[in-house]
């Protein structure tokens, strides 16, 4: 399973060149899915996803030549998560009118986290006395959309579990499109109640270096914020594991190049995300992060 934790946004001159584009992209889609492409939901453009540093590179590069297209590109971001930061409950009413009629939803829900990795997992506690079952889809749609667009930082919402205990319906008043609102906004509330979180990539590592290079290396991946795993001995080399943030591998390659005068080789793969220092808000609280990862 591949996991796409780079992005980034190439940026046409013109409509013309964007078609271009994304011509290209439909056609490299066949051949190849290392890579995966998106809209970005705040500005419409499209957004590349990739693999690995080196890997994106790689892949604009096709990508000039297969559209002929002129585009500049955004600089690499990383797929970041966020998370609660503890158990909440939430009443939640959408009441809204518009042009003159009544849109009425509103439902209770209990949002704890999740176990990391898990997704996000809605259970309906309900029956069909306290919300109709034709309703119940699009409160999940409500959820799952609202976790999308994020609380913190607008990086998606993972690893939680909703639980439906109960809410309101109008005979009248009541619609899928209500509920769905109703999802959105319990949702919303409960990231401002129980606080959020943000959640890096983590990588394993493992690098193989000349053992007179081995104290340098192994330095170098500490002040990456690296935790070293273990270290072997392979005659006149020493086999390194570690477990890196994303983040803090921009540019390894060239780096463990220089260091090493060319003589030491690096594999690299996902891990699992785990918790980014300074990444959480409190509940009512402004974030901490968020402006410098605006900057």
């Amino acid at each position: 399973m591949s996991h796409f934790l780079l992005k980034l946004a190439p940026r046409p001159k013109d409509q013309t060149e964007r078609r271009k584009i994304g011509a290209a992209l439909v056609n490299m889609a066949r051949h190849d899915g290392s890579f995966r492409v998106s809209t970005d939901r705040a500005t419409g453009e499209m957004v590349i996803w990739g693999t690995s540093e080196y890997q994106l590179h790689e892949f604009i590069t096709r990508l000039k030549q297969e559209s002929g297209a002129d585009f500049d590109v955004d600089g690499l971001e990383i797929a970041y998560r966020e998370t609660f930061i503890k158990k909440v409950n939430v009443d939640y009413a959408h009441d809204a009118r518009s042009d003159g009629s009544r849109q009425f939803g509103r439902i209770k829900i209990a949002v704890s986290r999740g176990m990391r990795g898990g997704g996000i997992n809605f259970i309906d506690e309900t029956d069909e006395s306290v919300i109709p079952r034709r309703f119940i889809a699009a409160i999940e749609k409500g959820v799952r959309e609202q976790a999308e667009c994020g609380y913190l930082v607008g990086y998606p919402i993972r690893d939680f579990d909703v639980r439906l205990k109960g809410g309101a319906f109008d005979e009248e008043d009541s619609s899928a499109a209500s509920f769905e609102m109703a999802g959105r906004g319990a949702l919303r509330e409960a990231a401002r109640k129980a606080g959020v979180k943000l959640l890096e990539p983590i990588m394993d590592l493992q690098v193989v270096t000349p053992e007179d290079c081995l104290e340098g290396v192994v330095a170098d991946l500490i002040d990456r914020r690296g935790r070293i795993l273990a270290t072997e001995g392979h005659g006149s080399t020493r086999a390194v594991q570690a477990r890196v943030p994303l983040a803090r591998l921009s540019g390894y390659s060239n780096d463990l190049r220089a260091r090493t005068q060319d003589q030491a080789q690096y594999t690299m793969r996902y891990s699992h995300y785990d918790d980014a220092p300074l990444g959480w808000i409190a509940p009512d609280e402004p974030s901490p992060i968020a402006n410098a990862l605006r900057a």
